[in-house]
């Protein structure tokens, strides 16, 4: 096969395997059926005020509600303009600060709500309780609308064709190489069938030259066994060979 065949077929196996990568990856990395709704520090609705435990560390805040006749179709959630969230600690310290990071619109399985989608980012210095106010109306948007405090998935679903990209490329780094050892060390195993060197015994099998192989001393028996190997190979011609070994035998 040609290099050309070659890089096609590589490429072709590339294209499917980078496909069938994007599957685990999803599912595994960004997906909410492994790593559960961003609601695992609790719920407020909008408007209200509740206390929730919040752990120190980034804690996504995401606006949910349910949109009548949206059913399995995913569709952009509009955020209200006067949509507001405070968040304070229980017994002071410092105050957690809030950025705006609109997300994606994504479905939810949860029974009372069926759209969401990240409006804030909490950045919470100190692992306690905190008093979260929320105000605005999702009127005309969708019904029991709610903040809810969490995390997503570790992987963005942006980022999962990049992830099986970078998988089938690291793939290949490490099977290539591997790949080509095997094939030497098959060659290398094969060798003695391809290229039989004779033993030294068997050198005396030829055309008898003043009496064969008897007599021999281990330097001409030796050089006897390369000579033989050298014409099996074609490196040297039936004369070249007749000749050099009855000057080896002469040497006796």
């Amino acid at each position: 096969m040609n290099k050309g065949r070659r890089a096609l077929w590589a490429a072709v196996i590339g294209l499917i395997a980078w496909f069938v990568l994007m599957m685990p990856v999803g599912v595994l990395g960004s997906s909410n059926l492994v790593w559960g709704e961003p609601n695992q520090y609790g719920r407020v609705d909008v408007p209200g005020t509740a206390v929730l435990h919040l752990p120190a560390g980034t804690v996504d805040i995401t606006a949910a509600v349910y949109i009548p006749g949206k059913g399995n179709e995913t569709v952009t959630l509009p955020i209200p303009s006067g949509l507001s969230v405070s968040v304070a600690p229980v017994d002071g310290g410092a105050q957690p600060v809030v950025t705006e990071a609109i997300g994606t619109s994504d479905n939810t399985t949860d029974n009372t709500t069926n759209a969401i989608r990240t409006v804030w980012k909490a950045t919470i210095t100190r692992d306690g309780q905190y008093r979260i106010t929320t105000g605005g109306s999702f009127t005309g948007i969708g019904i029991h609308p709610q903040l809810w405090f969490g995390h997503g998935p570790p992987l963005p679903g942006v980022y999962v064709p990049v992830v099986a990209a970078v998988l089938v490329v690291l793939g290949a780094l490490v099977w290539l190489p591997v790949r080509r050892w095997s094939k030497r060390r098959k060659s290398a195993a094969a060798m003695p069938a391809d290229h039989p060197v004779p033993p030294a015994a068997r050198v005396s099998a030829g055309p008898a030259v003043h009496g064969g192989g008897a007599g021999l001393s281990a330097d001409q028996l030796a050089r006897l066994t390369q000579l033989t190997d050298l014409h099996q190979r074609g490196t040297l011609s039936d004369a070249e060979f007749r000749a050099e070994k009855a000057r080896i035998l002469d040497r006796r």
